[in-house]
């Protein structure tokens, strides 16, 4: 068994809030996972600490084996780890491509911006994960649940090998439910290991 990712008994206070107590947790490289639980119940705050938004007050992470320290966002980001928030966060009146290679470390314009390559880089994400948005519309043009995919997609431009969705479907409707799963069963084709975040039971079963 190849354990990807491993969690020993972390904490973690907010002031008189003791929002995490020694949790431990291995999850298996290549699987999707399901964290289940009711508001308050700490499944956001755990996933920070991964992702390096909160710094754990005492525990452990491991990556393939190696004790690491996620000092920031940026290395969880540098170690392959990638997290989907239930809000997309966008700048409304840039392109859809722009918006998924903005501040990015790898991004084709990090630099001089060449609109060609972005665009042409971003049509192809896009339909690789078959999401039917125009790479030049402004963002502020389109819908909340096409800004959420938009989001969605800005994560997998950086080929994470985790992959984090935190109650991902909060804004989508049925219709884009289906695009979702469609989304998460491709990645499951590229043995990516995934933590679904959800209190909808009818989803954590499909």
């Amino acid at each position: 068994m190849n354990i990807i990712l491993k969690l020993d008994k972390i904490e973690k206070n907010f002031n008189k809030v003791h929002a995490l107590k020694g949790i431990t947790l291995e999850i298996e490289n290549g699987t999707t996972v399901a964290l289940v639980g009711e508001n308050g119940a700490g499944k956001s705050t755990l996933m920070k600490i991964i992702t390096g938004v909160y710094t754990k007050d005492s525990g452990d992470i491991f990556l393939n084996g190696e004790k690491v320290e996620m000092k920031g966002t940026i290395t969880a980001k540098k170690l392959g780890i990638g997290q989907i928030y239930q809000r997309a966060k966008i700048v409304s009146e840039l392109s859809v491509a722009e918006n998924i290679f903005l501040g990015e470390v790898d991004s084709p314009c990090k630099a001089i911006i060449s609109y060609n390559k972005i665009f042409k880089k971003a049509q192809q994400l896009l339909n690789e994960y078959e999401l039917n948005i125009d790479v030049e519309a402004k963002m502020k043009n389109l819908s909340v649940a096409s800004c959420q995919l938009v989001a969605i997609a800005k994560v997998l431009q950086r080929n994470p090998e985790i992959i984090i969705f935190d109650e991902p479907t909060s804004v989508l409707s049925e219709n884009e439910v289906y695009v979702l799963f469609n989304l998460i069963k491709k990645l499951q084709e590229k043995n990516k290991t995934i933590i679904y975040i959800s209190h909808r039971l009818d989803e954590i079963l499909r």
